[in-house]
């Protein structure tokens, strides 16, 4: 069931809007002056049996005496995409913090084999 680009860009604001909406359950410190993060980059990462994957990256800025640290944390998202009698439907399966394998680079071990691309759709670049 490949997807179309379009699809694709679909899927990933779907699974950014996701994550947006429980974003302080991935707050990777709760002693960050900024209470709200923002995404800067959707990444698709591919297709398995029906089980689309996009990584949504957030980033928060933490206010240092003589700096701002900005602390970034990926989120995966796994969408089922079925069809209906007229159109596709997509679902929320589930989100993980990934759990990268070491020896293997981009490989999450809480995700299926295949699901290891990285195809960024949309990334904010005004840092």
């Amino acid at each position: 069931m490949g997807l179309t680009r379009d699809e694709i860009y679909k899927v990933c604001g779907l699974a950014a809007r996701c994550v947006k909406r429980r974003e302080a359950k991935f707050k990777p410190n709760k002693l960050i002056c900024q209470k709200t993060g923002r995404i800067c980059e959707e990444a698709y990462r591919g297709e398995v049996n029906g089980i689309v994957m996009c990584q949504i990256t957030l980033e928060w800025g933490d206010s240092l005496p003589d700096a701002v640290e900005r602390i970034y944390q990926a989120v995966h998202v796994r969408l089922c995409i079925t069809t209906g009698t007229s159109r596709r439907q997509i679902q929320l399966v589930d989100f993980h913090l990934p759990e990268w394998d070491q020896t293997r680079g981009s490989y999450c071990l809480r995700c299926d084999e295949g699901l290891n691309e990285h195809y960024v759709v949309w990334a904010d670049t005004s840092l």
